[in-house]
C-alpha cells in the first residue's frame, strides 16, 4: 500500500520529499535563514551591551529587553495567529526586524549606539518574534498534509539545531572582521532573505477562522486550551521546564572559567554542544512519516533527558564530560520542543492551533524570570548547586504533571 504522494510503491524519505515540494522548501529556507539572523543578532547583542557596560545587571537587562516581549505578547500573539493572515504576519514581522537591524547597524559604524537605544532595539525585535513565531508554527500545517506535520517539525528543529551552531560562529566572525556593524548587516540580511523567500509560497495564510474581536478571542483560546486537559498537561511541561531549564546557559561563563578552568574557546565549545544535541533526533523524526508510536511517553522522556544532562553538567568538573552532558542536554530538549508542538498540533482544534503555539511563547519570555532568579541565588550558594537544581526542577516539572495526569503517559 503506497502513502499519499508516493505513485511507484515506494515509501519516500519524508524530509526529501518535503523538500521537493516547493512550498514547503520555501517556509523552510525563509525559517533557516532567520534561525540564522536570530542566533547571531544574540551574539551582536551580547558584545554591544559589553562594550557600552561593565555592569552584570545592565548587561542583564538587555537580555530582559529582548525577552521581556515575549513574555508580555505570548497570548496576543496567538490571536494573532488565529485571525490574521499567517504568511503576511511573517512577512511584516521581518520586514520591521530588518529595519530595526539596520538601523543599530548604522548606529554603531557611526559611534552613536547608547545603551539606552540598544535596550528599545533590542526590545523591537523581541517583539517582532514573538509576533510571527506562533503564526510561523501554525502556518506549516496549512503547507503540508496532516500526515507530514511531525516530519516538517522535526525539519525545522534541524535548522534550528544548525542555525544555533552556525549563526553565531558567523556572526562572531564578522564582528571580529569587520566591527560590530557587521553583525547587524548580517541580522538584517537574514530577515530580508526570509522575507523575499515567504513572498514566493503560495499556499494561503488565512486561518480557518479569521477576524474576530482581540481580547474575547484571548480569553476563548485561553480557555479552549484550560478546558483541554490533555494538550494543557503538554503546555504546563513546556512552560514549566522552560522557566526553570536554562540557567544553565546563562551561568555558563562561569562554570567554563571558575570550574572547568577553560578559556573563549572552551566557551564557544560548550556554546554549540547544545545546538549539535538537537540536530540528530530531529533528524531521525523527519525521516519518518505519519504519526509516530509513543510520541507522548517520548515526550516525557527526553525531558528527563534534558534533565540529566543539566544535571550532570552542574556537577562535573571535566570539559569533556560537560561537552557529552550538554549534547545529552540539547537533544533532550530538542526532542522535547518537537514532540511538544506536534502534540499540540494533534490534540487541539485547527482553529486554535495559533493561540494554542502562542502560550508556548511564554517560556521564552518566562525564562528571564528563571535566570535572574537562578543569578541571585548562584551568589549566595554557588554556581554548580544552581545548575543541578535547575536539572531536578526540570524533571520534577515534568514528574508532577505525569502524576497528575497518568494517561498522558499514553497520548
Amino acid at each position: 500500500m503506497t502513502r499519499p504522494g508516493s505513485t511507484d510503491g515506494r515509501q519516500p524519505v519524508l524530509a526529501v520529499e518535503l523538500l521537493a515540494d516547493p512550498d514547503y522548501r520555501r517556509y523552510w529556507l525563509g525559517s533557516t535563514a532567520f534561525a540564522l539572523g536570530i542566533w547571531g543578532f544574540l551574539v551582536s547583542m551580547g558584545v554591544s551591551a559589553r562594550i557600552l557596560t561593565d555592569s552584570p545587571l545592565r548587561i542583564s537587562l538587555v537580555s530582559v529587553a529582548y525577552f521581556l516581549p515575549m513574555f508580555l505578547l505570548a497570548l496576543p500573539s496567538g490571536v494573532l495567529a488565529d485571525t490574521v493572515d499567517r504568511r503576511l504576519t511573517v512577512i511584516v514581522s521581518r520586514a520591521v526586524s530588518a529595519a530595526g537591524a539596520l538601523v543599530l547597524a548604522a548606529l554603531t559604524a557611526s559611534d552613536r549606539l547608547g545603551y539606552g537605544a540598544l535596550l528599545a532595539l533590542c526590545a523591537l525585535t523581541g517583539a517582532t518574534v514573538v509576533s510571527e513565531v506562533a503564526a510561523r508554527q501554525a502556518y506549516v500545517t496549512q503547507v503540508v498534509r496532516p500526515d507530514q506535520v511531525v516530519g516538517a517539525t522535526a525539519l525545522g528543529s534541524v535548522q534550528g539545531g544548525i542555525a544555533r551552531v552556525v549563526g553565531p560562529l558567523v556572526a562572531g566572525w564578522l564582528i571580529g572582521q569587520w566591527g560590530q556593524a557587521a553583525g547587524y548587516l548580517f541580522f538584517a540580511a537574514a530577515n530580508l532573505a526570509c522575507v523575499w523567500v515567504f513572498l514566493r509560497i503560495k499556499a494561503s495564510g488565512v486561518p480557518i477562522r479569521s477576524g474576530g474581536r482581540p481580547l474575547p478571542e484571548l480569553v476563548e483560546g485561553v480557555r479552549y486550551l484550560w478546558r483541554t486537559p490533555d494538550a494543557r498537561a503538554v503546555a504546563v511541561i513546556s512552560i514549566g521546564t522552560g522557566v526553570v531549564g536554562w540557567v544553565f546557559l546563562a551561568l555558563m561563563p562561569l562554570v567554563v572559567t571558575d570550574r572547568l578552568g577553560g578559556d573563549a574557546f572552551t566557551f564557544g565549545l560548550l556554546s554549540t554542544a547544545v545546538g549539535l544535541g538537537s540536530v540528530p533526533p530531529s533528524i531521525a523524526l523527519a525521516i519518518r512519516s505519519g504519526r509516530l508510536a509513543g510520541e507522548a511517553r517520548l515526550f516525557y522522556l527526553s525531558t528527563f533527558a534534558w534533565a540529566a544532562g543539566v544535571v550532570v553538567y552542574g556537577i562535573t568538573s571535566s570539559t569533556a564530560v560537560a561537552f557529552v552532558a550538554l549534547v545529552v542536554a540539547g537533544a533532550g530538549n530538542g526532542l522535547q520542543q518537537v514532540l511538544m508542538r506536534t502534540l499540540l498540533i494533534r490534540l487541539t482544534d485547527p482553529a486554535f492551533h495559533g493561540r494554542v503555539l502562542g502560550t508556548l511563547m511564554l517560556t521564552w519570555g518566562a525564562n528571564v524570570v528563571g535566570t535572574l532568579g537562578g543569578g541571585v541565588l548562584a551568589e549566595a550558594v554557588g554556581v554548580g548547586p544552581v545548575i543541578v537544581l535547575s536539572g531536578v526542577l526540570i524533571a520534577a516539572v515534568a514528574a508532577a504533571v505525569l502524576a497528575a495526569r497518568p494517561s498522558t503517559w499514553r497520548l
